[in-house]
């Protein structure tokens, strides 16, 4: 999703929190803190705001896993968004940043397995993780991008955008319905 995508987005949903900014984790910690907040506001049900809260929490990890700085524009080193709305029907959270081409590739792939892949399979992969493979040199193993597959019921949609020989831009979609 390009930022007029984004901005589209913003005026079709009822937009609960919007962050575009530097990333660390303290900034991170306080996302969560305000979203919790924000969902508590909401009076949402309880297995909801937990499902939406989890989801949002592995979104955040892998945008935290992901990022690369970069200085494409100036100012916009480690700069990433965050958009957590609502519909009637379901919660959206969108999360983007910028990372490697080589990297862009990889996760692609990663993507790319487990959106063809149904909840039992999806599951099995989860155990085989769990038991058979390591940590990459990132830290992850692949877990938060299974559990967003799992937990939203594999309404997960992304976009790679290359912003030049180097650097993509990386989006996530992932919708949780109500």
């Amino acid at each position: 999703m390009d930022v007029y995508g984004y901005y589209r987005f913003i005026e079709d949903n009822d937009v609960v929190l919007l962050y575009k900014g530097p990333v660390n984790e303290e900034v991170l910690l306080s996302i969560l803190n305000l979203a919790e907040s924000r969902l508590n506001e909401l009076n949402e049900v309880s297995k909801i705001k937990k499902r939406v809260f989890n989801i949002l929490l592995e979104c955040i990890q892998n945008t935290f896993l992901h990022l690369e700085p970069i200085e494409i524009i100036k100012g916009e080193d480690y700069t990433a968004i965050l958009v957590l709305a609502r519909t009637k029907e379901a919660y959206k959270i969108i999360t983007g940043n910028y990372l490697s081409n080589e990297n862009a590739k990889s996760l692609k792939e990663s993507l790319d397995e487990l959106s063809c892949l149904d909840e039992n399979s999806l599951n099995l992969k989860h155990q085989k993780v769990l038991t058979e493979e390591g940590f990459s040199k990132k830290g992850g193993a692949g877990l938060g991008l299974i559990e967003m597959f799992k937990k939203s019921g594999g309404e997960v949609f992304y976009n790679f955008k290359k912003i030049n020989d180097n650097y993509s831009f990386y989006s996530v979609q992932v919708n949780i319905k109500k």
